[in-house]
Parts: C-alpha cells; structure tokens; sequence
C-alpha cells in the first residue's frame, strides 16, 4: 500500500466518492465555484475520501481543481490514466498499438474526417496533435487551449508523422453524422468507443477512441482495490460516465445529465451550476 493516506488511514468499510468535471462540478464557465471548493475541502478535512474522474488529462485538469486538497488518485483521460496527485506519479496507464493507431487514421482520413491525437513522447510529455481546425467545437477546444498557451498542443501536415505512444484519438462531429461514423470505425477486441455530447458547443459529438481499459469503470475497479474501500457513490452527466455508474454502489446524476445516465442513475441531484455534487456531499456530512 502506497503512503498516499499517510494523514489519514483508510478504513475497510469507507466509501470512495468521485465526481466527474465538466458538466458535473464544474458550471458553464469550466470553473468549480468557490461554494463548492469550500464544502468539498471540508468533507475531506473530516476524513472522507472524494477524488475526480475527468475525461480530461492532469495537465488540463489541473487548473481547474488546484484549490481542491485532493490526497488520493484521480482518473484522467476517462480511465487512460491514474494519477496520484500526492507523490506527482502515474499509478496506471494504457495506449493504443501503432499498427492500430494506422489503421483507424486511414479510415477517418479515407471519410475526409479530421482527427486529433493524444500521446506521450518520448521525454513522457503529454502531446495533443492535429492537422486543421474544421468546425465550431473544435474551434472552440483547440483555439480555446492554444489561447490559454496549453504547451501540449501541435498542429502537423499529418498525424502518423511521429513516434509518440498514443492514448487516444478523437474526433468531433455534427450530431446528424455520428452514427455513419460510428459505423465505419474499426471494430477491435483492443479498443473502447467514447461519445460524449459537446456540452460547450451544442449540436456536436466527440467520438474517442481508446484502449479497451480505458473508461472510468475500470479505473474505477483498479481504485476501489487500491484504496481498499467498500463503496463508491460516483457523479456524473454525460454519456462517458456510463461506465462509471455501472460499477458503483449509487450513481447520481446532476440535473442537466443526458438523458441515458439518468435512466441508469441511483437519484438525480443539483444542477451542476448550482452546487449539485457539493451540497449533496454537504448532506453526507450531516
């Protein structure tokens, strides 16, 4: 056993909590509110164990949960990475094999499709790589970064020009185009398919590809026996935290969740604007 809870032994029976980001805890603006830093401090504080599980990377997510005193792993890329915020270590990792890699960018470039890339490179920097900027969600995520100054973004003339062990690749499409898509991707004991709604710029869908342990259940199963709990109650709002709902003791979805992960959700609680996952945590701590 890691010294991950050295300030705070793990008891048998605890329950682990773990919340989605954007959509979930985050509000429109892709910020946690300041009510929501404060509540989750403090149910952590007494001892209860809350962690993230973002379809985002550590660098992106960063940011974003900083002000968080996360102590125990978080999962990154959906289930790709398990990242121990206490010792700055990557517990868990999985990436796709090259000759996989080129057979799925022949067949988006074969449908005219233009993808996007995440991998490590050789110096184990995290890297998203891509050729152009097409529509208005992508436009959106990739300006939005390269804005920001994310050092992980590169544009190439094309993407198999590299070396890099892949993660995942991406691509984002207009709703009415997905399910021909969808139809056309290589179908491989190796890989699990991703679609998650685009919650910043509606009306378009991202399809991820990713090693077959790559979603949240998995990473879920790997946590719940690393940390050796009981019970785990998970939050969610999108397609992507399907899996994550079906391993966990109780699934509760904010109130703006796609339809298809309330259906399967144990309750619906708070919008995610309105302090949904922290107050419901509020309630735990009685």
């Amino acid at each position: 056993m890691s010294n991950l809870l050295q300030n705070q032994p793990i008891i048998q029976n605890s329950t682990l909590y773990i919340s989605d980001l954007d959509g979930t805890l985050m509000d429109d603006e892709q910020k946690i509110a300041s009510t929501s830093i404060d509540i989750i401090n403090q149910f952590i504080a007494q001892g209860n164990l809350f962690s993230i599980a973002t379809a985002r990377s550590f660098e992106s997510a960063y940011p974003k949960i900083k002000d968080l005193n996360l102590n125990i792993p978080i999962i990154c890329h959906n289930g790709i990475f398990i990242y121990d915020p206490v010792q700055e270590s990557i517990l868990k990792s999985s990436f796709l094999r090259e000759e996989l890699v080129e057979k799925l960018l022949a067949i988006y470039y074969q449908l005219n499709l233009n993808p996007i890339l995440y991998a490590i490179n050789e110096e184990n920097q995290n890297k998203v790589y891509f050729t152009s900027v097409n529509n208005a969600s992508e436009k959106f995520y990739i300006e939005d970064r390269i804005k920001n100054k994310d050092p992980r973004f590169i544009k190439l003339s094309k993407l198999p020009e590299i070396n890099d062990k892949t993660i995942e690749i991406n691509i984002i499409l207009p709703d009415n185009q997905v399910e021909f898509v969808r139809n056309q991707i290589l179908e491989d004991p190796e890989i699990y398919i991703h679609e998650m709604k685009d919650i910043y710029s509606p009306g378009f869908t991202w399809i991820e590809v990713v090693p077959r342990d790559g979603n949240k259940k998995d990473a879920l199963i790997f946590l719940k026996k690393f940390l050796q709990v009981k019970k785990i109650v998970c939050f969610g709002d999108n397609t992507n935290d399907i899996p994550m709902f079906e391993v966990a003791d109780e699934g509760c979805a904010v109130e703006n969740a796609v339809i298809e992960l309330k259906k399967i959700a144990t309750r619906t609680i708070g919008n995610h604007k309105e302090n949904g996952v922290a107050l419901y945590l509020q309630k735990m701590m009685g």
